[in-house]
């Protein structure tokens, strides 16, 4: 995994938590993963990396058996907070010892982004292989075809929630001792009217995947990608076991 300290996961979860609670549309997420899902007749799915469990709330709403799971207590703390009738556990992906299977098990947002190393990915992928019985992986994680060739090293975004705004900001800086990964050192700027601003810092390591990666490995751990989306600066693998 990223040797990063990642501790925006732990200690900043809950600024985390509000800025992306308001910028995201987990709704709509939830909606294409559904197409996917209803396709292939899966009912029971994990979603890895569920962070606080925003996404879940959408599928229990679409009557799926759903599971949580995420790396970050922090995280769980707020999924567990916010939707207590939903089922949230704490793991690694790449050595899940879970005595269950699913129909589906779906690696979402940048949690891909921290298996720097392909021992990393074929960890995890042999891992979730084990879980699915018959059923589809779905893997979407940061494009390498398009962030590398539009590298950003400076990328600042902000949203205002009442009175507070809230300001992400990330040095980026390409890491050539790792493939298509860069390090990134990333600072939440937290601004209350009429109070001082408080800042938040963090560094990770990160990787991008191109789809002629996600294939190899894929077809490494023995699974059949059946499609490869591309859109913006993600991709999104989709196999079936």
């Amino acid at each position: 995994m990223s040797t990063g300290t990642n501790r925006q996961f732990n200690e900043y979860a809950e600024i985390y938590d509000e800025l992306f609670s308001a910028a995201m549309d987990y709704e709509k997420e939830v909606e294409f993963y559904d197409s996917i899902l209803s396709k292939n007749k899966c009912k029971r799915i994990l979603e890895v990396g569920c962070g606080c469990g925003h996404r879940g709330k959408f599928f229990i709403n679409k009557s799926y058996d759903y599971t949580g799971l995420d790396i970050s207590g922090g995280m769980l703390r707020i999924a567990r907070r916010k939707y207590p009738e939903i089922r949230f556990i704490q793991g690694d992906v790449r050595k899940l010892s879970l005595n269950e299977k699913f129909d589906a098990i779906i690696f979402v947002g940048v949690g891909s982004a921290y298996l720097i190393t392909d021992d990393d990915v074929m960890s995890a992928l042999k891992s979730m292989k084990k879980l699915v019985s018959r059923g589809v992986i779905i893997i979407d994680g940061f494009d390498a075809d398009f962030i590398i060739p539009n590298f950003k090293k400076n990328i600042s975004w902000s949203k205002k929630i009442g009175n507070r705004t809230i300001t992400r900001k990330s040095m980026n800086k390409l890491n050539p001792k790792y493939h298509n990964s860069w390090d990134r050192k990333l600072t939440y700027i937290v601004k209350d009217e009429g109070e001082k601003e408080k800042k938040y810092t963090d560094s990770a390591l990160l990787r991008a995947f191109s789809g002629k990666e996600l294939k190899k490995l894929f077809a490494i751990a023995g699974i059949a990608i059946t499609h490869i989306k591309h859109s913006g600066d993600t991709v999104i693998a989709i196999g079936k076991i």
